[in-house]
């Protein structure tokens, strides 16, 4: 048991590494956390907005003075086919945000198509639609916003 007591192989001025390692990796995780709570924020806050916009643009196009409906939540079915994307593009004044419009079931309406790159939100809502012949039939107006890039 005389190597226990020998002093001649020990050198103390390393001891403290493995601790300042451990503090070190833990001060690594808690910035990796802290830039991912961050990221994350970001990405809702950017969602926010998004859904902002597209519910904008869907109480916008269903009011009564838009030029695709006769009365609030009544869109005619021939103001929604005669009218173009860029008509409705200019009455919303969007100026960073893109959107395009569908009505289901479709009773014969047209599109309005749009190229959504990069992330979209889409919002619905429920309208009555005029026919030609008068009739009044029911269904959703979704509207897809994007961010022009």
């Amino acid at each position: 048991m005389k190597f226990l007591k020998d002093k001649r192989g020990v050198a103390e001025e390393f001891t403290s590494l493995p601790a300042l390692v451990v503090v070190m990796i833990g001060f690594a995780l808690f910035f990796a956390m802290l830039a991912n709570l961050y990221i994350s924020h970001n990405e809702k806050i950017k969602e926010a907005e998004l859904a902002e916009v597209a519910h904008y643009v869907s109480i916008k196009l269903t009011n009564g003075e838009s030029p695709l409906t006769d009365a609030p939540l009544i869109i005619n079915k021939e103001k929604w086919n005669n009218t173009n994307l860029t008509t409705l593009k200019e009455y919303c004044n969007l100026s960073s945000y893109d959107y395009c419009l569908a009505i289901k079931p479709s009773y014969g309406l047209k599109k309005f198509n749009g190229n959504p790159d990069g992330d979209k939100f889409v919002v619905s809502r429920k309208v009555a639609i005029k026919m030609e012949d008068g009739d009044v039939k029911y269904g959703k107006i979704f509207v897809t916003v994007w961010r022009k890039k």
